[in-house]
């Protein structure tokens, strides 16, 4: 026991460091993605402005409200089991491209980085979700209204979720492409592990 709560220690540490090392880059990545929804939310804007209102007599979209409802689309539409493999892997990946030349990694320590990569994808996975179903739920009781110019039965977190979770089962994406990843990436996992059973 304590020498899991020692590798946990060292992997938070290592995570720590090389998160500040990274901090750069991920408020670079932050950036260009907010720029991306900005720019997904005045094409969806200006789309719906100039055809919808006309055709059917709803009201005009801004540019933030669109930004919204695209984020809120697009959390319906996630396949999150993939998104949570993909997480599992890069996490597990990172972390064994990270410790295995030290004389730290052992049997115990790959079965926390196992443990720690997993429970990890799992947290940032229901984190996404409660996010998404936030917006899902303010774009149904807040935007679509005053969009629609009707009114709408509201609804909270739990129906939220249970509304969406209808729809993606319904909806969702294959995403093949996160797939196709997450097979790549655990057969690269499973190479390395191999090459180095044969070096020693």
């Amino acid at each position: 026991m304590l020498t899991t709560i020692k590798n946990v220690k060292e992997i938070v540490r290592s995570l720590k460091v090389s998160f500040v090392l990274a901090f750069p880059g991920i408020l670079t990545s932050i950036i260009l993605s907010v720029f991306v929804f900005m720019f997904h939310g005045f094409v969806f804007s200006c789309f719906w402005n100039v055809s919808i209102p006309a055709m059917f007599g709803f009201c005009t979209l801004t540019t933030f409200r669109a930004i919204i409802l695209c984020l809120a689309i697009g959390g319906i539409r996630t396949n999150y089991f993939s998104t949570m493999s993909f997480l599992h892997l890069k996490i597990k990946n990172y972390l064994c491209t990270k410790f295995k030349d030290k004389e730290i990694w052992d049997v115990d320590f790959e079965s926390t980085v196992n443990a720690f990569s997993l429970i990890s994808s799992i947290l940032l996975t229901v984190v996404s979700i409660i996010v998404y179903v936030i917006l899902i739920m303010h774009s149904w009781n807040v935007i679509l209204p005053g969009l629609l110019g009707m009114e709408l039965y509201h609804i909270n977190f739990a129906q939220t979720f249970a509304f969406a979770a209808v729809i993606n089962y319904l909806f969702s994406e294959d995403n093949k492409l996160s797939t196709e990843i997450v097979n790549s990436m655990d057969k690269k996992v499973t190479e390395a592990d191999k090459q180095d059973d044969i070096d020693i």
